[in-house]
C-alpha cells in the first residue's frame, strides 16, 4: 500500500501514508515478565510507543512532550478510551530535542472511532504549546507518527513533518479520504 503525499490543504506539510510495520502483539509480548502491564496494554485504546534513537541514545525514549500529551489524551478522551504508555514506569525516559520543532510521541490508536478525536486533541495540544511559547503556528514544525487500522483491518502509518498550522487539516483530510473521519469533521483549535 503506497499512498504517499495525501492531504495538503495549504502549502507545505503533507501526510505520508504507508503500511504500518508496528507489531503490537510483539510489543505486548516483550513484557512477558509483567502480566499486569500486558493486560493494560491489550486493553488500551491509545498506546504511546517509545522511540529508538539508534546511536543518539541507548534504549527506548519518549519525546519531552509525552507526559503532557498523555495527560491531555486521558482528560479529553475520558471514559471513552484507555490511554497507556508501552513502557514500565521505572524505564520511562524522555529525550529533549534541541530545536523549535514539536515532536509528538508515536501513537497507536486501536479503535477506529476515536482516530479523529485523537488528531484534534493533538492539534489542540500543539496550538496551546505554541501559544504558551509565544510562537506563531506558521513558524513552527510538528513531527508526528500515528498508527491505526483502516476499516478493513490493514495497519496504517500516518507521518507528518510540516507546519503546525497544517497538522490537523492535513491529517483529517487523509482520514476523510479513507473513511476514518466524517466529511463534516473539522479541526479544532
Amino acid at each position: 500500500m503506497a499512498l504517499n503525499g495525501h492531504g495538503t490543504p495549504k502549502s507545505g506539510g503533507s501526510v505520508v501514508l504507508s503500511e504500518s510495520n508496528l507489531d503490537i502483539g510483539a510489543l505486548v509480548a516483550s513484557f512477558d515478565d509483567d502480566p499486569e502491564l500486558q493486560k493494560n496494554l491489550r486493553a488500551a485504546s491509545v498506546l504511546i510507543i517509545p522511540t529508538d534513537l539508534g546511536r543518539e541514545h541507548e534504549g527506548p525514549v519518549f519525546p519531552n512532550t509525552t507526559r503532557e500529551v498523555y495527560q491531555r489524551l486521558k482528560e479529553e478522551l475520558g471514559e471513552n478510551a484507555i490511554v497507556e504508555a508501552a513502557i514500565r514506569d521505572e524505564e520511562y525516559e524522555e529525550f529533549l530535542f534541541h530545536s523549535a520543532d514539536i515532536y509528538l510521541p508515536v501513537i497507536f490508536i486501536t479503535r477506529e472511532i476515536i482516530v479523529s478525536g485523537v488528531v484534534n486533541i493533538l492539534a489542540s495540544y500543539t496550538y496551546d504549546r505554541l501559544r504558551n511559547r509565544g510562537e506563531q503556528s506558521d513558524e513552527s514544525t510538528v513531527k508526528s507518527k500515528l498508527h491505526c487500522m483502516d476499516r478493513n483491518g490493514n495497519p496504517l502509518l500516518f507521518e507528518y513533518d510540516g507546519p503546525a498550522e497544517n497538522f490537523a487539516p492535513s491529517l483529517l483530510q487523509v482520514l476523510r479520504e479513507l473513511g476514518l473521519a466524517r466529511e463534516d469533521y473539522e479541526a479544532a483549535e
